[in-house]
C-alpha cells in the first residue's frame, strides 16, 4: 500500500472525527478499572456510582467514535481494503458490546 494521504468523510473543518473522538471513551474505560479498585478496597458509594457514570461515557463517546469511524469504512473506498480496519471494527464493536453490557448490570442494582 502506499504511503498516500487517506482523506476522512467524517471531518469537521478538515480534521477526521475518529481519531478525536476515540481517545474519550478509552480513557474514561481505563479510568473506570482505577475506580472499581477503589470501591473494591473502600466500599465508598461514591466510587460505584463514578464507575457508573464513566462506564456511560464511555459508551457515549464510544458510540460516536465508532459512528465517526463508520461512516470512513464505508464510503472511503480506500479504508475498506485495509485488512486492520476491519480488524479495529470488530474489536470496537466487541468493546461497545461489553460496555453495554457492563452497564446494563450496573443499571440493574
Amino acid at each position: 500500500m502506499s504511503n498516500s494521504i487517506i482523506s476522512s468523510r467524517a471531518s469537521l473543518r478538515g480534521h477526521a472525527l475518529h481519531p478525536a473522538l476515540i481517545h474519550f471513551p478509552i480513557a474514561f474505560l481505563l479510568i473506570l478499572i482505577v475506580t472499581d479498585i477503589v470501591f473494591i478496597l473502600t466500599s465508598d458509594p461514591f466510587w460505584a456510582e463514578a464507575s457508573f457514570w464513566l462506564t456511560a461515557a464511555g459508551l457515549a463517546f464510544g458510540v460516536l467514535a465508532s459512528l465517526a469511524g463508520a461512516i470512513d469504512v464505508f464510503t472511503v473506498r480506500i479504508i475498506r481494503h485495509i485488512v486492520a480496519a476491519w480488524a479495529h471494527a470488530v474489536l470496537a464493536v466487541m468493546t461497545l458490546s461489553l460496555t453495554t453490557f457492563n452497564l446494563t448490570l450496573r443499571a440493574s442494582k
